[in-house]
């Protein structure tokens, strides 16, 4: 089965990783956001990855969001 992008298993659970833009690296702090998708590698469905890897892209798209609009003055 052909994982989609940004989908890696890890310790026999799957992840989404993803850097981020490197503009954004150091307002983020981090240079990758990871987001376990918790489903088990052994079990997991093609049709059930798909789904947590739409709901992944749009946690990594909420984030960005967050880290573009925040104001560094308020900080």
């Amino acid at each position: 089965m052909k994982l989609p992008k940004y989908i890696r298993a890890r310790v026999e659970t799957y992840h989404y990783q993803r850097d981020f833009p490197t503009s954004l690296r150091q307002l983020s702090g981090r240079k990758t956001f990871t987001y376990p998708l918790g489903l088990s590698v052994n079990n997991a469905s093609e049709i059930q990855i798909n789904r947590k890897f739409i709901e992944a892209d749009e946690a990594y798209d909420r984030t960005r969001l967050l880290i573009v609009n925040s104001d560094l003055n308020a900080l």
